[in-house]
């Protein structure tokens, strides 16, 4: 740098002084610049005053963040006025950091906005005092890859506003910072799941080297309007305190009208605010049909209610400026209900993580105790899944039917294509059940058939081709109806008429069989909206007008619905 000393005018002098390079280094930070100041003194040389300023330039290396200034360098400007300089020096200088555009880039995200400052300098020869304020507006941020953001944040204004009353400078121990600290007019959006506006907080605060950071009571937190996937949430609880070089965050909110509630914790380190730590739980809560959260299904589903107990918890780091949540949703005694269907005991457990994409993790499931759409009733299922950033994939899936249980194994659905071809077993399919798909019948049925079901789902629609149920050869049954006018109607129905329908529908309704099987053909061959389920008996007769061998094939033709006697609207799915 250069320095020099000159009269300005008669008994005037100025010292002038330049600095063509700057650096400061501290860990990951680097700052280079350049200043210039000037200082006139004034006879009888008790009082002086002069100008300084500079700019920091280039860009800033911050850990793995490249931050930059939109206009290449901050500048720094301020006037600095001495009196008593011939006994007892006194300072007065003001400074001030002009506003300048301030851009932070990672490899998925971008922050940006506009930052001023300003600050007021009382130096004496025993004591110093500092005020001023430091300030970011028209902030935003933008998280996620640039083709698939998260979300994007921003806030209108956060300022401190800070003061150091006038301490000894012989003992700097009793010094102390105060802090106002404001944000106003926050907003966030995640995509259209959730939305945050006029957000809206004040924390006071202060620091000395004796006491360290201490928080003041009374912060304030409040917001316009919070939405989740629909429902609104309000501020309950926001408290702070300090502890150890990191500020602890105790946030908890509710839902109005409904049981739900959240609590969330963040520990903010000081030194490395990028090691944040966010913790949210959801404590377990009973969720009735009224409830605000179950509005969620009840208005996307009309007819609808759900109800149950819900939990979750989740543990939100940043890698970078790229969010990584690690969580789990629970759900007991879940109960969905509509016109058409009623699911009882749902219980679901799932693990995930969500940073650059949403995935399960461990061992996801959902359960029920019992379902019941239309006249179908399925007992005690499990769909054991994952998801990926392609698709779902289920694992397993296992459904008590029948007495029996339906299976079925690996399969992969993709979001933008959900196209897949699988198998559904049937294993121990009681006799009996199985026949009530077709008639109400009653007597006594005993038997256990096997079977599968191909199934195709394209576009959102479940397709069936043929399928079967069938008796093990050496495990036969026995079937004895209270009734043969039950036999009459399936004889009718599959077109067997005239004179040998009684004396055939009663040595039906009383034998024993070796072979049973069911075979449904939903769609057959040629189009059209009706199905053919194929019933073959093949055993002897018990009844004493007609002790005969029996081998007979039923053809029954309908639409799916009817066939199966399923009452849920599906004939044409």
């Amino acid at each position: 740098g250069t320095v020099a000393v000159t009269d300005t005018k008669p008994g005037a002098m100025r010292t002038a002084f330049s600095l063509a390079d700057m650096y400061f280094y501290r860990r990951n930070l680097m700052v280079r610049g350049d200043m210039e100041a000037a200082l006139t003194s004034h006879p009888p040389f008790s009082s002086a005053s002069g100008t300084f300023g500079g700019r920091l330039r280039e860009s800033v290396a911050l850990a793995q963040r490249n931050l930059s200034f939109k206009d290449g360098a901050v500048p720094f400007e301020g006037e600095a006025v001495v009196t008593g300089l011939a006994s007892n020096p006194a300072w007065r200088i003001t400074a001030r950091v002009p506003e300048f555009g301030l851009l932070a880039t990672g490899r998925t995200s971008r922050v940006e906005g506009t930052a001023g400052a300003a600050a007021i300098v009382r130096y004496g020869a025993s004591s110093v005092a500092v005020e001023g304020d430091v300030w970011v507006r028209d902030a935003s941020a933008q998280l996620g890859p640039e083709r698939n953001r998260v979300g994007e944040a921003g806030v209108g204004r956060i300022a401190a506003r800070f003061n150091i009353p006038e301490f000894n400078r012989a003992g700097g121990s009793n010094a102390m910072v105060n802090v106002t600290l404001g944000v106003s007019n926050g907003w966030a959006a995640a995509g259209s799941r959730a939305s945050l506006e006029d957000l809206r907080c004040e924390v006071p605060f202060d620091w000395s080297l004796a006491e360290g950071l201490r928080f003041l009571p009374n912060p304030s937190l409040a917001w316009r309007r919070l939405e989740a996937q629909g429902v609104k949430v309000v501020p309950d609880v926001f408290l702070l305190s300090a502890r150890e070089h990191a500020v602890d965050v105790r946030l908890g909110l509710r839902v109005p009208d409904s049981n739900v509630g959240v609590a969330a914790r963040a520990l903010v380190p000081l030194l490395e605010p990028g090691l944040t730590v966010i913790e949210m739980a959801l404590p377990e809560a009973e969720i009735s049909a009224d409830d605000a959260v179950a509005a969620i299904v009840r208005d996307k589903a009309k007819g609808s209610t759900v109800s149950g107990r819900v939990a979750a918890e989740a543990t939100l780091r940043f890698l970078g400026f790229q969010p990584h949540l690690l969580g789990r949703v629970k759900v007991a005694d879940g109960r969905v209900r509509s016109d058409k269907f009623e699911v009882e005991g749902v219980t679901v457990d799932v693990p995930f993580e969500s940073g650059v994409f949403f995935r399960t993790i461990e061992r996801p499931f959902v359960s029920f105790k019992s379902c019941k759409l239309g006249n179908i009733r399925l007992d005690r299922g499990r769909l054991d899944f994952q998801v990926t950033q392609q698709g779902v994939f289920a694992d397993r899936l296992e459904v008590g039917w029948c007495k029996g249980s339906l299976n079925a194994y690996s399969v992969h659905l993709a979001f933008k294509n959900p196209k897949d071809d699988f198998i559904v077993y049937a294993d121990r399919i009681d006799l009996g059940e199985a026949l009530m798909m077709v008639m109400p019948f009653k007597g006594k049925m005993e038997g256990v058939l096997y079977g599968r079901f191909p199934v195709g789902i394209d576009g959102g629609q479940v397709k069936l081709t043929t399928g079967f149920l069938y008796s093990l050869p050496g495990q036969g049954g026995k079937l004895r109806l209270d009734d043969h006018r039950q036999m009459v109607s399936l004889l009718d129905k599959s077109g067997i008429r005239g004179t040998v329908q009684v004396p055939l529908s009663k040595a039906l309704s009383d034998m024993d069989f070796s072979t049973f099987k069911m075979e449904l053909e939903p769609k057959p061959e040629g189009g059209g909206d009706e199905g053919v389920l194929r019933i073959k008996m093949v055993g002897r007769s018990n009844d004493k007008d007609w002790p005969a061998p029996v081998d007979l094939n039923l053809n029954l033709h309908g639409p799916l619905e009817e066939l199966l006697n399923m009452g849920i609207g599906v004939s044409r799915k």
